[in-house]
């Protein structure tokens, strides 16, 4: 799904891009068409999630190459404080994966001021000072604000346009992307070989929304399906069946059945 937008045989020129590195790993069974040489596909993309990972890890501890000793973000020990090499590591996914965002408290009060302000707006009083004057409708406080007081007042606010795509790190961007959708992939695989039905059942929420976003639409119902099935439609008993009997052993590990 990822892999059919980001491989863009445009891009060999571009260092880090799958196609730069499937032309530099020589791998012939990688082909833009996922559907045609799966296996390929999800081996070449396993491969450069390591890499990826891997380069995150030498950057957040400041090591030259994977035999260096680490430089910097150690764990420590001492009175003012300590911190495991797990805690680091849970840093590290924060800052290159998870990235920082903007807690709930504080997209509640930005929607509260939101509202509060386009309420603010309803009525509009005149700006001239001194004047108290209201009007429902914003262009008669403009001609009041022009014929009576003989002034143009403008409003300053703050530009809400969107970013200009030239401004941002295009280079992080796709790095981003690689390692998000690459764990995310991971961890799934990881909980079908573990045959965790209710890790599966999560994750499924994550990959209908990326679904729904790439246009894969009979994905993203099969996975409203599922959880329509294991919330509501089914017994109790018959959604905790298929929610820990969704994995079977053909060939010595355990692959998911289609919901």
């Amino acid at each position: 799904m990822i892999f059919d937008y980001m491989y863009k045989t445009s891009s060999a020129g571009d260092p880090g891009t799958l196609y730069q590195l499937k032309c530099k790993l020589n791998r012939k069974d990688v082909n833009e068409k996922v559907t045609k040489a799966f296996h390929g596909c999800e081996s070449f993309f396993s491969t450069v999630l390591d890499g990826y990972v891997v380069y995150a890890a030498l950057e957040y501890f400041g090591m030259a190459s994977p035999d260096h000793s680490p430089s910097k973000n150690l764990p420590r020990r001492g009175p003012e404080g300590s911190s495991s090499l797990f805690e680091k590591v849970g840093e590290m996914v924060d800052k290159f994966v998870l990235l920082e965002v903007q807690p709930e408290t504080e997209l509640l009060e930005d929607a509260l001021q939101d509202d509060q302000s386009d309420e603010s707006q309803t009525c509009h009083r005149c700006r001239y000072p001194g004047c108290d004057k209201m009007y429902v409708h914003e262009k008669r406080r403009n001609n009041r604000e022009i014929n009576v007081h003989g002034k143009r007042i403008e409003d300053h606010q703050p530009d809400r346009s969107p970013p200009n795509p030239k401004d941002e790190d295009g280079i992080f961007n796709y790095s981003h992307n690689i390692l998000k959708t690459g764990l995310l992939l991971r961890d799934s695989q990881d909980a079908i070989k573990e045959g965790d039905g209710g890790r599966m059942e999560y994750l499924w929420k994550f990959l209908m929304l990326m679904f729904k976003v790439c246009g894969k639409t009979k994905y993203a119902l099969a996975a409203i399906r599922l959880h329509a099935q294991l919330n509501a439609l089914l017994t109790p008993r018959e959604a905790h069946s298929l929610r820990w009997n969704r994995t079977i052993n053909l060939k010595g590990e355990l692959e998911e059945m289609f919901p």
